[in-house]
């Protein structure tokens, strides 16, 4: 005679027979354990809140470029900074359910010091280069004869110049580094076969590709420029990879792009923004110099970028006491019910 009690007992535990959460079909859309959009559409729908917070402040900057007399390259990317910056703050919280610090801008001492360090690689790099094309007789340094009624101009164009790269420099790595990376690798380390390794350096792949791409459109552009590039958004996200923070990118791309243009003349990503500091007439190979398109298109800004990768290296690991690739990067954060939950920081491994 068969038992009640044995049946009942031998019934399968549904938290034994549940499966593991995976992403699912429901899961490429909404993750429900913490209450938003999956990493594609967050990313999709920043790009579109980026597009049209554009729109108006690109029409404001214009506007008042025109009326104070700046650049309109100099407005163009005071909008894009607004625009982007405040795209992933608005992403951030609405779609990520996170604070703008988790992108890579958790701001305290320690932050002001990496960007410091940042800030001298990037100017220590580019002054190497020019030094090494210079000494190889590969460019040639060339007098400019300025009056005193040109001088409030030329120093104008300086002042510009350094809005820009200040500007280029935060909101490319924010959006680069910061947004796309972090989402990107938090959702492909959910993925059940990848693991958080993996993930990352997918992520960083991936969003070097789109940072080479971004810069196909540039004047001078090639092939070889775009490969470049791509090469050297793995450089700038290494300081990423090491310490969770975007301190030293910043820095590394606000002083590379200035010295690069402003200071001793090159062209920074096919573009001559204005006035420099120092002319230069470049002569040497354009393989290894970069021709029309500056140094990143040219074997010097590779080797520059190697150089400085293991310049980083050594950084963090006299700041931290060693150098350790930041899962916590492709960890997704614990379920939450609000908005309004305190979370640990992550733990690098």
């Amino acid at each position: 005679m068969p038992n009640p009690q044995e049946d009942l007992d031998s019934r399968p535990n549904p938290d034994e027979t549940a499966q593991p959460s995976g992403p699912g079909w429901e899961g490429l859309i909404w993750d429900r354990e913490r209450r938003r959009l999956a990493m594609l559409w967050r990313v999709i729908l920043n790009l579109v809140l980026i597009t049209i917070l554009l729109i108006p402040t690109a029409a404001v900057g214009f506007v008042a470029a025109s009326w104070i007399g700046i650049s309109q390259f100099a407005a163009a990317s005071v909008a894009s900074l607004l625009a982007i910056v405040g795209g992933v703050l608005v992403s951030g919280f609405l779609l990520d359910r996170r604070p703008l610090g988790e992108f890579g801008l958790r701001i305290n001492r320690s932050w002001w010091i990496d960007l410091a360090f940042g800030l001298f690689l990037g100017a220590f790099l580019m002054t190497l280069i020019f030094l090494v094309e210079w000494t190889l007789g590969w460019l040639e340094i060339r007098s400019q004869a300025s009056d005193e009624a040109s001088a409030t101009a030329f120093w104008a164009s300086i002042a510009s110049s350094l809005a820009i790269f200040i500007c280029v420099g935060i909101y490319e790595e924010l959006l680069t580094r910061g947004y796309w990376l972090k989402n990107l690798s938090e959702g492909l380390g959910s993925l059940r076969f990848l693991d958080a390794k993996a993930a990352i350096w997918i992520s960083v792949f991936l969003t070097s590709a789109l940072f080479g791409l971004g810069h196909m459109a540039n004047a001078n552009a090639s092939l070889i420029s775009t490969f470049n590039i791509f090469l050297i958004g793995f450089f700038l996200a290494l300081p990423m990879l090491l310490t969770g923070e975007l301190a030293i990118p910043i820095g590394i791309h606000i002083t590379w792009n200035l010295f690069q243009n402003t200071v001793y003349g090159f062209p920074v990503s096919g573009e001559d923004l204005g006035e420099s500091l120092i002319v230069i007439e470049q002569k040497g190979p354009a393989l290894l110099t970069g021709g029309a398109f500056g140094p990143e298109a040219g074997l010097v800004g590779i080797a520059a970028a190697l150089i400085g990768s293991a310049m980083v290296v050594k950084w963090v690991q006299f700041r931290q006491g060693g150098a350790r690739l930041q899962l916590s990067l492709a960890q997704l954060p614990a379920p939450r019910r609000t908005l309004f939950v305190r979370e640990e920081p992550g733990i690098p491994s």
